[in-house]
């Protein structure tokens, strides 16, 4: 246990930078936003611009769990996989 202690005070957790909620509303399918509401297909490539984001490739299947809700002006966002 002292150990561990010792660990903790030596290697301090980092924090992370907070950032806002996209939406406090969204469509889903489910109770639980896990089963495929709908399916695209990427037109073209898309590069996220932070870790909230993925990475699409032009002609990828996307399959959307749920989708977010439009709030003051923001975009259209999915949850989604690929």
């Amino acid at each position: 246990m002292i150990l561990l202690s010792c660990l903790r005070l030596m290697c301090p957790l980092k924090t992370g930078i907070f950032m806002e909620k996209l939406t406090s509303k969204k469509l889903c399918t489910d109770d639980d936003c896990v089963c495929t509401n709908s399916l695209a297909r990427a037109e073209e490539d898309y590069n996220a611009s932070d870790c909230r984001f993925i990475n699409i490739k032009k002609g990828q299947l996307i399959y959307v769990q749920s989708n977010l809700m439009n709030e003051k002006d923001s975009g259209e966002f999915w949850a989604a996989s690929l």
